[in-house]
């Protein structure tokens, strides 16, 4: 028996000790749990940052297509105008030409000349007609009458541009 009772004293004794050493081996102790819940905090907080910096960017680049977007129309406005100008231009042309040709088909009428009628250009130095205003300078040369008529046109495009 005495065998049987230390074997029995054994078991127990041994019992014991795993049961101690599972119960300490299975629970967290409270450094340990601290310093996972730490971590989990610091993670959370992070997490926070990440979705905070990425609020802001997407806010930034919704303002940057916003005003991409504005300039885009803009530039639409621009070239819409640039085009309205060049036709007025083109057309701005043309009735001078008309006018000039016009001009120039009345001149020819008051000189009763109709079989000999030629076009005068404005650059071209001429004799005053009867009961016109003043003579032409004949002074003048062709590159300065152009040069003059290129100084009209600028101050007319500044008219335009500032209406």
């Amino acid at each position: 028996m005495n065998t049987i009772g230390q074997t029995l004293n054994r078991a127990v004794v041994m019992t014991v000790i795993g049961v101690l050493f599972v119960f300490s081996a299975g629970c967290v102790s409270s450094s340990s749990y601290r310093a996972v819940k730490k971590e989990a905090e610091d993670a959370q907080r992070e997490l926070r940052i990440e979705r905070t910096k990425m609020a802001a960017i997407e806010k930034f680049h919704a303002e940057r297509r916003k005003q991409t977007d504005e300039l885009v129309n803009k530039l639409g406005l621009a070239v819409d105008k640039l085009d309205s100008t060049t036709r007025y231009w083109g057309e701005l042309r043309h009735e001078i030409a008309r006018l000039r040709i016009a001009r120039e088909l009345e001149r020819a009428k008051v000189t009763d000349k109709p079989s000999s009628m030629s076009l005068v250009l404005e650059t071209e130095p001429r004799a005053p007609e009867a009961g016109q205003g003043t003579p032409l300078n004949p002074l003048v040369t062709p590159s300065e009458s152009k040069q003059r008529i290129k100084e009209l046109i600028q101050q007319l495009q500044g008219i335009v541009e500032q209406n």
